[in-house]
């Protein structure tokens, strides 16, 4: 749920001002009060045949299948497809600074502007985060993970038809080097053995 809720906190500043930013299930809002007729009015609006795709995938012969299709949608009105909104160019300008308390621990994310979906440099960018992270851990970001000089890093597209960003993120604190946590764990243990409590009042009293 911290996980959403900060991923939620980024796309609301990633996109603001665009469908995009709002979660695609919803407000809390709407789906504590739905209204009925709310709901109608956009499955008659946008639930038509002119904005559906049917996909059939099999060993399928037209002619025999055509007869079910259009008895199952041929029923529905005929009506034109309604127009989507256009919205303004919501490219991310200069800088901006945003923080908020989600999450057990603090983290800092880093949005720039990308490109849509089908773009020409598209998969350039892609090419060029997976430099940073990929699968393979093999990229810079993933190295310092690796290295233990991150808890965790991460870098990424939201590509989506109209608008498209490209982000990283990274927790704030370094984690700290296997090497010297062992180092201070065996210290620890050393302090607290029973023998070596011992000598330490020993070294008092004298």
């Amino acid at each position: 749920m911290t996980r959403d809720a900060q991923n939620q906190f980024v796309m609301e500043k990633a996109f603001e001002g665009h469908p995009y930013s709002r979660s695609i299930i919803g407000l809390p809002e709407h789906l504590k009060n739905p209204r009925l007729s709310k709901l109608i009015e956009f499955y008659e609006q946008w639930y038509v045949p002119e904005n559906m795709v049917l996909v059939l995938v099999g060993n399928i012969k037209a002619q025999q299948i055509s007869g079910r299709i259009n008895a199952a949608f041929g029923r529905l009105a005929a009506k034109p497809a309604p127009e989507r909104k256009v919205y303004q160019n919501l490219e991310i300008k200069g800088r901006k600074q945003y923080s908020a308390k989600v999450g057990f621990y603090p983290q800092v994310a880093m949005v720039f502007n990308g490109v849509p979906a089908g773009h020409p440099d598209e998969d350039a960018l892609d090419i060029a985060l997976a430099l940073l992270n990929n699968n393979s851990q093999t990229g810079t970001m993933d190295k310092l993970v690796l290295d233990g000089e991150l808890t965790s890093a991460g870098a990424y597209t939201r590509t989506f038809r109209e608008q498209g960003r490209a982000s990283g993120h990274s927790p704030l604190r370094r984690k700290p080097a296997p090497f010297r946590v062992d180092q201070e764990r065996r210290k620890e243990s050393l302090e607290s053995h029973p023998a070596n409590r011992q000598r330490r009042i020993r070294g008092l009293e004298n």
